[in-house]
């Protein structure tokens, strides 16, 4: 689950930040196809990116801050865990839940279409099939179909439509709005994404009317695209004829041929996905060079207060191998995370000394996995009282052994710190 998070918050951003070019530079220019190609590669790359993982080695010193999901220990024995966050389980579920309706609901949409097909008279030509209807929706392409009703248009108004029709079906934007539709399987709740493609079709609309518009008079074609605006449109994978809105597509239409040097704007995506991926893309792998008599201020991470070690805090012997904090594979309690809140809650309990005298708080114990998986270097990082000190440390020493982490390839020895709670109530 937390994979798919960071892959949808990553891939989120990426989208939003690819859009802006577009937003701010290319979509008033008449360079249609570049701007096409442009807004499906910032998808494209949005969706691969957080794939994308470079590690960029630095060197620091004092103990590294992993902290494991937090565990709380009760007056009456029993461990629960702090940190499952189960409204983000929740909310996980019901994003899952509605992916799925997505996912269901688009074979329905080519579904629609194909029997319509079945339904209809089919009269097959060079480059595309004609479908006549008796539906008052206006005309629209799907695939290498064109469907349309021919009582409804001259015979020179039909050749205009189909005109247009066929620029959509050679230029194969239906692959296009494919595509989107099974990216919105995954981000349907990304507003950037209805935006894309939304410009997508506007594009698509630009190119048709640009190819349209060398077979007839430009005020007949406005005309026409007019009278048609009035009908029904066609929902879903289709191309409608009256595309709104009429008005950019007037507007463009109008517009004079951008120049051709503003194409170097274009080059002002490259530096934005440069920066993306250093900021989304790149790992700082730290080497822990510990060295004795060294104080450590750790940051407890989910917005709780700095942990400040006390007097008391481990001072550890200078290491011949580095201690990773950063890795390409982390280690792991056997059987996986639950197993290991399994194993702490069913383990640890509560002093009974401890509460009598109405001790309680939080101890942070620090640990590292070694590179055969054994636990070694477990210490008190900041503890509240002798007894409720050595009841954590006793039972993190009584771990089975972990899978090891590893870089690159090979076993790494990687440090975790974890908190466990003990409450009274």
């Amino acid at each position: 689950m937390n994979f798919m998070i960071n892959y949808l918050l990553e891939a989120s951003i990426a989208l939003v930040v690819l859009y802006l070019p577009f937003l701010l530079i290319a979509r008033q220019t008449t360079f249609h196809r570049t701007n096409r190609f442009v807004l499906l590669v910032s998808v494209w790359v949005s969706l691969l990116l957080p794939f994308v993982n470079f590690s960029l080695p630095t060197v620091s010193t004092g103990i590294p801050v992993v902290f494991l999901k937090e565990i709380v220990v009760t007056a009456n024995g029993q461990g629960a865990v702090i940190g499952d966050m189960p409204l983000r389980t929740l909310l996980f579920s019901g994003y899952l839940f509605i992916s799925g309706c997505f996912f269901l609901f688009l074979p329905g949409k080519l579904l629609f279409s194909l029997l319509k097909i079945g339904q209809a008279e089919i009269i097959r030509q060079k480059g595309y099939t004609l479908v006549i209807t008796r539906q008052q929706t206006s005309p629209f392409s799907f695939f290498g179909y064109i469907f349309c009703n021919p009582s409804n248009h001259s015979r020179h108004a039909l050749d205009i439509i189909i005109q247009h029709e066929k620029a959509h079906i050679s230029e194969r934007h239906y692959l296009d709005l494919i595509f989107l539709e099974f990216v919105q399987v995954l981000f349907w709740f990304h507003p950037v994404l209805y935006l894309c493609k939304r410009s997508l079709k506007s594009i698509h609309e630009y190119q048709a009317d640009q190819k349209t518009m060398q077979y007839t008079d430009r005020s007949h074609y406005l005309k026409l695209l007019y009278s048609e605006s009035f009908r029904p449109q066609q929902s879903g994978l289709a191309h409608n004829f009256s595309y709104s809105p009429l008005k950019k597509r007037l507007k463009m239409m109008m517009k004079t041929p951008t120049n051709r040097y503003a194409g170097l704007l274009y080059f002002s995506w490259l530096p934005v996905i440069a920066l993306l991926i250093i900021f989304l893309a790149t790992n700082q792998v730290q080497a822990q060079n510990e060295t004795g008599n060294k104080q450590v201020a750790v940051s407890v991470k989910n917005g709780k207060e700095a942990v400040q070690p006390s007097s008391s805090a481990p001072r550890l012997q200078e290491q011949e191998e580095e201690v990773f904090l950063v890795v390409d594979k982390l280690p792991q309690f056997p059987g996986g995370e639950q197993e290991r809140m399994k194993f702490l809650s069913s383990h640890l309990s509560y002093p009974e000394n401890a509460k009598q005298d109405s001790v309680q708080g939080t101890v942070y114990i620090t640990f590292i996995i070694e590179k055969d998986g054994s636990i070694t270097h477990t210490d008190i990082l900041r503890g509240i009282n002798p007894l409720l000190d050595e009841e954590a440390l006793r039972v993190i020493e009584l771990m089975p052994a972990w899978i090891p982490g590893e870089l690159k390839g090979n076993k790494v020895r990687v440090r975790f710190n974890i908190p466990i709670q003990f409450k009274l109530k």
